[in-house]
């Protein structure tokens, strides 16, 4: 069974088959001119992610996946791959994105539409946000809105009871990031930077989700480990140069960002003084740190629920919008502007 999606986006389909369901997206080339307001996936392409004409979305959604897989964490980012799709007896290129596994899922929006319902996000689940911020930002990812990330819960959704206005619980135990079609552009450092500060590109719908802010370092250290002309052979299929050293870019702002604030608690630690919010963290010390946080709540007050809110919050700011740092060649180019 093959469904259309909807008006807003005519070439993404919905597939059942026997063996899964997952969804198609016809290959779009963007074009040289003549797109307006109106086309708002074409508009975001070429001007908020910076994305070339007559370069492919389909190519960048299979890199993030691709990239995703090589860092090891294929299980938060929805697999993407090539497809050949057959649709009113004609075959159709594209890509098919398969959902996340499990019982029960739905995106972020669920809880906007049916408000009755609350969130809340368990200490594994909040650590694998931290790491999709992090991941996005150096992917230039622009569209991680509320209803790009898929939830896993502890419940059947399609069967749960009404209830009254933030009466209802629901135990979110993992995230998934889906539609990577606006990622991978010509966006620097700098630009991503600045579009995070104005709330227009995917950290700010993520870190709302956070209430105590993390760069999970176990992570980073393998992103950090990505080497240039290895890469550019194992993406040449899909992405230009100018795209990868977009990404590389972003790669080594987002380092000396870590860096500086690796100097700065290194020092507080030395200097035996107490510090909050820390914000690098290995992975295990990080969940147990929020397990602390939410039993410490308890003791306080029984009846509170400490959970991770829909808050819009920057807890990244300090790290994914610091100064200029030297050498910035964004810098030397707004001056020229």
């Amino acid at each position: 069974m093959i469904r259309q999606r909807g008006f807003r986006d005519p070439k993404l389909y919905f597939v059942n088959e026997a063996d899964g369901h997952y969804y198609f997206k016809q290959e779009l080339i963007l074009p040289e001119s003549g797109f307006t307001k109106d086309d708002n996936v074409i508009y975001c392409a070429r001007r908020t992610a910076r994305i070339d004409a007559h370069r492919s979305l389909n190519a960048r959604a299979v890199a993030t996946s691709r990239l995703a897989e090589q860092l090891g964490i294929g299980d938060l980012v929805a697999k993407t791959e090539y497809a050949t799709v057959v649709i009113d007896g004609e075959e159709k290129r594209g890509i098919r994105t398969a959902p996340i596994s499990g019982t029960t899922h739905v995106t972020m929006r669920w809880f906007n539409d049916l408000r009755g319902y609350r969130p809340y996000y368990t200490p594994e689940a909040v650590r694998e946000l931290t790491i999709l911020v992090c991941f996005d930002f150096v992917c230039g990812q622009i569209d991680r809105h509320v209803k790009n990330i898929q939830l896993k819960t502890d419940v059947d959704l399609q069967n749960v009871p009404p209830v009254a206005f933030g009466e209802g619980k629901i135990n979110i135990l993992h995230v998934c990031a889906i539609d990577h079609d606006l990622s991978f552009g010509n966006l620097t450092y700098r630009q991503v930077r600045e579009n995070v500060t104005a709330g227009l590109c995917t950290c700010p719908e993520l870190l709302g989700e956070m209430q105590y802010p993390a760069v999970d370092m176990e992570f980073m250290q393998k992103v950090f480990s990505l080497e240039e002309t290895t890469f550019k052979k194992d993406y040449a299929d899909l992405l230009s140069d100018a795209e990868i050293n977009a990404f590389f870019d972003r790669l080594e702002g987002f380092r000396t960002a870590v860096e500086r604030q690796q100097e700065k608690e290194d020092a507080l630690r030395t200097k035996g003084e107490a510090f909050f919010p820390r914000l690098l963290w290995k992975k295990e010390e990080y969940i147990e740190f929020l397990r602390r946080m939410e039993e410490n709540a308890g003791q306080k007050n029984p009846d509170a629920d400490f959970r991770f809110n829909n808050r819009p919050t920057y807890l990244l700011r300090d790290i994914l919008t610091h100064k200029p740092y030297e050498g910035d060649t964004v810098a030397e180019e707004q001056k020229q502007e």
